[in-house]
């Protein structure tokens, strides 16, 4: 372990030195020095391995640039979104309180946008694009949807129709107390 201490103690200092020569002496024991004894091997000290970080700071303006210019083409894209079923003022009858929403979107969201479905004011869930939205025990009454499409910040780019639909759920009548 000791010899290997010294090997890098003197590989790290040998940048500096001409050269560096290794002497095995009669007990096997080696000897590193920068002088030529009799019996010494010249040791091949390679270059060391140095970094400029001139290619890393490339590469991050390589990428920046990228970056910038996805985002110019995403603040270019204009989309259109709106819900194609149920048509407005529907009236659902089903007592589970099931609701299938589809929505249709064009073109295709970009990196850094997301679609919204919105219920009575409040978003419910996101969306990935054009898809149909399987909508359980949603309350009875009629109730508003529309779908939205925002980007990172939340700024709205597209807003669909909003749509009115009634949901009829059976209900009972409440006991009065006596």
């Amino acid at each position: 372990m000791r010899y290997l201490i010294l090997i890098l103690c003197l590989a790290t200092g040998a940048a500096s030195a001409e050269q560096v020569y290794r002497q095995v002496d009669e007990n096997g024991v080696p000897t590193f020095s920068d002088q030529a004894l009799p019996g010494a091997e010249k040791v091949k000290i390679e270059e060391p391995v140095t970094f400029s970080d001139d290619l890393i700071h490339q590469e991050m303006d390589r990428r920046q640039e990228e970056k910038e210019k996805i985002e110019e083409q995403a603040r270019n894209v204009s989309y259109t979104i709106a819900i194609t079923d149920p048509a407005n003022d529907s009236a659902i009858r089903d007592n589970a309180g099931n609701l299938t929403i589809s929505v249709q979107l064009q073109p295709r969201l970009v990196d850094g946008h997301r679609a919204e479905l919105h219920m009575d004011g409040k978003k419910i869930r996101g969306l990935s694009g054009t898809e149909s939205v399987q909508l359980n025990n949603v309350d009875r009454g009629t109730h508003q949807f529309s779908a939205r499409i925002v980007d990172r910040n939340g700024r709205i780019l597209a807003e669909s129709n909003t749509v009115e639909v009634s949901v009829l759920r059976y209900s009972l009548p409440r006991k009065q107390p006596k």
